[in-house]
């Protein structure tokens, strides 16, 4: 999708930018903001140890090659150190404005975490054209074979199951916004390669059909306006690979009602494709609330693994995955379980010995004097040396707190206000709002926002001393940290919590800029 209309799928759907700099919207495409205990089975999943023949400190890795690539992209993937012996596979597609590493170093890190505990490799299509946007819209893009996105993707998946010699029933398929849409379309296009997938804020297989090969952004579509019967998208769907009989990935759907890029409705639509694709009910089997504001519905069975599953959050908008959602995912696609023929270790594998990470710094008392409370500050991140500032400016309840470079301006000022037991509210000058975990949410990888001060202890932190001017912040709710993606410095990326690791990425340096 062209830039100047899609921002991240961004964000900026208007072609005339407002006055002041453009921020992308919260990057759908989205950082984890999943996280949530999530458990394994070293022996159930033939977890690799030591003498493995795999890296360690495993991190992203470009594949050079890996066969046909009409669509120029980059190949990336993520072997964990602790590989299963024979490892499902996660294609994992990013969004609009972001890339492979942005994507699985922030919205996606809560996928890292559990490719280490369960082994699974992960493959991340990396596309740098048109606003880092994937081609779901033109002729080529969505016909099998095509020779656009689709095919490079197809590609890197065959490469990836002939090198760990496992086939379609331990490979599946997640994105967010335009790589929710890619997982539609994949699905669609290359139903043999791919057991299942999750759309995160996507629309149906054929939605955004534009019959052009320039103009990728079809706005009728985003708007939720496209409106078919079951059986005429279906049909779309099955147009794109004519002749197939065989049978369709299993598909969760999760979209917020509050989603002002691709909208709500969307959401109704994709229920309407897989399950006719699967042949089975619109009417759900099962309706329940398995976390606040969540409403999940499942078609054809009610089992954690249903032909499709549907997860509506309310009141949420275009910032996919949240806290709880990788955990649901990873569930759905059953990479929380051993690949097909894998057989349990009889005898207990044993314990291999973990890559040395650095031991974490018990989070000592507040130190009296680190900030001052008739002072200003802007708070820049080590890791990244952006600015912990309002979104757009905004001074509305619950807008989130971003990274973006220094400018000193009033949205990068906060005041520390002392509160009970050595603890502060930390105060927009822009907004008069306060830090707050969205939700009181104790999970990792939960958003930070501003809000009217109320007294919740979501709103309070601890500002413990590191170095001359340099500070952590731990929330006296949760006990976590206030951090930015791990590795990722990309403007308007979210401000989250995470637990204390010491990473710069953690760390903040206060600059004082002016007395109160």
């Amino acid at each position: 999708m062209h830039p100047s209309r899609v921002g991240s799928l961004s964000v900026i759907r208007s072609s005339k930018p407002p006055a002041r700099r453009v921020r992308p919207r919260r990057r759908p495409l989205l950082r984890t903001a999943a996280a949530a205990a999530l458990t394994v089975c070293a022996a159930g999943a033939g977890l690799v140890g030591p003498g493995s023949t795999t890296a360690q400190a495993a991190t992203l890795v470009q594949v050079p090659s890996f066969g046909s690539n009409p669509a120029n992209l980059t190949m990336y993937t993520y072997v964990p150190d602790r590989r299963a012996t024979r490892p499902k596979i996660l294609v994992l597609v990013h969004g609009c404005a972001l890339d492979a590493p942005s994507y699985f170093g922030a919205y996606g890190r809560d996928f890292r975490t559990a490719a280490d505990r369960y082994g699974f490799v992960v493959v991340m299509p990396d596309n740098r054209r048109q606003g880092n946007c994937f081609d779901v819209s033109t002729p080529n893009g969505l016909r099998r074979d095509g020779g656009s996105d689709s095919t490079s993707i197809a590609s890197m998946v065959r490469y990836t199951q002939r090198l760990y010699g496992v086939g379609r029933a331990d490979t599946v398929i997640a994105g967010s916004s335009s790589g929710a849409m890619t997982t539609n379309v994949m699905a669609a296009e290359y139903p043999d390669l791919f057991a299942a997938g999750t759309s995160y804020m996507g629309v149906p297989a054929s939605c955004f059909a534009t019959n052009s090969a320039t103009n990728l952004w079809n706005s009728a579509c985003a708007n939720g306006q496209v409106r078919k019967t079951a059986a005429q998208w279906a049909d779309a769907a099955r147009a794109m690979y004519p002749g197939y009989t065989g049978t369709y990935p299993r598909m969760q759907l999760l979209h917020g009602t509050a989603d002002s890029i691709l909208l709500y409705p969307n959401l109704a639509e994709q229920i309407k494709q897989w399950t006719a694709l699967h042949s089975v009910s619109q009417t759900p089997v099962l309706t329940d609330t398995p976390q606040t504001s969540w409403t999940r519905t499942r078609y054809g069975s009610t089992g954690a693994q249903a032909p499709v599953e549907a997860i509506s959050v309310d009141g949420a908008g275009h910032d996919f995955p949240r806290a709880g959602m990788v955990t649901s995912t990873v569930t759905f696609l059953g990479l929380d379980q051993p690949a097909s023929g894998t057989q349990p270790t009889p005898t207990p594998t044993p314990t291999p010995t973990p890559t040395p990470t650095p031991t974490p710094t018990p989070t000592p008392t507040p130190t009296a004097g680190v900030v001052d409370p008739t002072r200003w500050y802007v708070l820049t991140n080590r890791g990244t040396g952006k600015a912990a500032d309002d979104y757009q400016m905004s001074t509305a309840e619950g807008a989130p707190v971003v990274q973006w470079p220094v400018n000193n301006g009033t949205a990068q000022q906060w005041r520390f206000v002392p509160v009970s037991g050595g603890y502060y509210t930390v105060r927009s000058r822009r907004s008069g709002r306060v830090l707050e975990v969205a939700g009181g949410s104790t999970a990792d990888g939960a958003r930070i926002v501003q809000t009217a001060d109320a007294g919740r202890t979501s709103q309070q932190w601890q500002v413990v001393a590191d170095a001359a001017g340099v500070v952590h912040l731990v929330n006296r709710a949760s006990g976590k940290a206030l951090e930015t993606g791990y590795q990722v410095s990309t403007d308007g990326s979210p401000v989250d919590q995470y637990p204390y690791w010491g990473g710069a990425n953690q760390q903040w340096t206060l600059t004082s800029v002016g007395t109160v």
